[in-house]
């Protein structure tokens, strides 16, 4: 096997001082020739490096846009979970306000730290958004709005009465 790979090697150790040597002899005789061939050389590089770059670029941005797409789907995701806590949050708070149990709620309740829309009967307007009480002090509230009545009983009564008149779930 040695036998094969010394003339080989022999062969390119001999191509490589031929190659050498009329560079030397293109360099000697002919200047602008040799500026040719070294510009021939550095072009096939550079035309390597460019593909090579080119690929590179083409490989990034498939990832980009694949990344894109995980990332949308991951936001989408989020969302729906988002949106299915809400909706259970909202669901919960219509269940509580329709079943008139708003005062006995427990604090561990989501629907405990929700905003309720009221409907204020005295001036006729909607009290809603960051304005509108809490449901833990809806009853407090609504006791608050009607104090001129003198008894503790007549208040709570009215007042739960007027609240699930006035309440607007939505």
């Amino acid at each position: 096997m040695n036998y094969h790979v010394n003339p080989r090697r022999e062969r390119k150790i001999e191509q490589e001082r031929i190659e050498k040597e009329r560079m030397r002899r293109l360099m000697a005789e002919d200047e602008e020739g040799y500026r040719k061939f070294i510009d021939q050389k550095k072009d096939k590089r550079l035309a390597f490096l460019l593909s090579q770059t080119a690929k590179y670029i083409s490989i990034l941005t498939t990832m980009v846009k694949q990344h894109k797409v995980d990332w949308k789907k991951k936001k989408k995701k989020k969302k729906k979970k988002k949106d299915g806590k809400e909706q259970r949050k909202r669901s919960r708070k219509r269940m509580v306000l329709k079943n008139g149990h708003f005062q006995h709620q427990d604090t561990d309740c989501e629907a405990h730290d929700c905003r309720v829309t009221v409907y204020e009967t005295a001036f006729g307007k909607m009290i809603a958004g960051d304005d509108a009480p809490v449901l833990r002090d809806l009853f407090n509230y609504v006791i608050s709005e009607d104090e001129d009545d003198n008894s503790d009983e007549k208040k709570k009564k009215k007042a739960t009465q007027s609240i699930h008149r006035n309440i607007c779930t939505r």
